[in-house]
């Protein structure tokens, strides 16, 4: 059981690494849809407020994306209780 998780701790470094590039190499559908998809396959991805909060240090003075972030991180916690292939 170990391995396994230092396994999924690696792609998920992996993963967040790959979304703060994608800020600066895809249109901003492609990191956000890698971000949605991030945030429903890993247990409490809360490194999207930090991409949210990386991205608004990048290009705005709001913090919008930031607001974002953490909404759709609060959303997910409730819709993997209610979903039914995310039962435990």
């Amino acid at each position: 059981m170990g391995g396994n998780y230092k396994t999924i701790k690696n792609i998920r470094w992996i993963v967040v690494v790959f979304i703060l590039l994608s800020v600066f190499l895809f249109p901003w559908w492609f990191y956000v849809s890698l971000s949605l998809i991030a945030l429903f396959y890993f247990d409490n991805f809360y490194e999207i407020i930090l991409i949210g909060l990386a991205i608004d240090s990048l290009y705005t003075v709001e913090l919008r994306n930031t607001f974002i972030a953490l909404l759709l991180f609060v959303v997910s916690i409730y819709l993997k209780k209610s979903l039914v292939f995310f039962k435990k």
